[in-house]
């Protein structure tokens, strides 16, 4: 997958959030436009988070066995990492801490010490968030890291809770992030595994195509509600 095009604005801090109503307005509305960007090139990868763990319903991920976010994560972290994000790279990195088996390490070469440098504070960061609920709904956040980014990604807490998908289970034990296998060179479980995560990729992109459009359409009351929130909660408090 190809890094995600080049944000205009930087990831926030509580530095350069500004102070007047007018300053947070421009700020939120350019991180908000990056956000939509971000989350059409998310969309269209379809790197999205397998359900290995839970059947009979839909279930929200943070962060999957094979280290992929989900697309609130996702957003969080290519907003605050910065330039040239990559989701397969981030998952990369994650696979290695979190796989359920073993794995020789691999040759490190510059380019991914560099890489493993840059992203390992974020891959931390939402292990950490996976371990206390992995599957925790953006609707219910009421603190931490994850309510400090909402308050200053330019979405309302509503939006995040749209965009976040829920997962449906996938009974295939050997499937890994990439795999070029087709279908009918897999034994029958795992064939039908992959018809099944093939089906629920394109639910999942249909869903974030859809938000997509509606989170263009209301911008303006949006931005509102955001500055409104900003007045209410201090983002340093998380």
């Amino acid at each position: 997958m190809s890094p995600s095009p080049a944000r205009e604005t930087p990831p926030a801090t509580d530095a350069e959030l500004p102070t007047s109503d007018d300053e947070r307005r421009v700020f939120l509305a350019a991180r908000r436009a990056r956000g939509i960007v971000e989350l059409e090139a998310y969309a269209a990868a379809g790197l999205f988070p397998h359900n290995h763990d839970t059947g009979g319903e839909r279930i929200p991920y943070l962060l999957d066995r094979h280290g992929r976010l989900c697309a609130v994560a996702y957003l969080m972290v290519s907003s605050i990492v910065g330039n040239g994000f990559s989701h397969e790279a981030f998952a990369k990195l994650n696979d290695r801490a979190i796989v359920h088996h073993s794995v020789d390490p691999e040759p490190e070469s510059d380019e991914a010490v560099a890489i493993e440098e840059r992203y390992r504070p974020m891959s931390t960061l939402l292990q950490e968030l996976a371990r206390l609920d992995n599957h925790v709904r953006v609707a219910d956040v009421k603190d931490g890291p994850l309510l400090r980014w909402i308050l200053t990604s330019g979405f309302t807490q509503t939006e995040c809770a749209l965009i976040q998908p829920g997962y449906t289970y996938l009974q295939c034990d050997d499937c890994k992030p990439g795999s070029e296998q087709r279908p009918e060179s897999l034994g029958k479980p795992a064939a039908a595994a992959r018809e099944l995560e093939a089906a629920d990729r394109e639910r999942i992109r249909g869903h974030l195509t859809r938000v997509i459009s509606g989170l263009r359409a209301h911008t303006d009351e949006s931005l509102a509600l955001c500055l409104e929130q900003l007045r209410e909660v201090d983002p340093a408090r998380f």
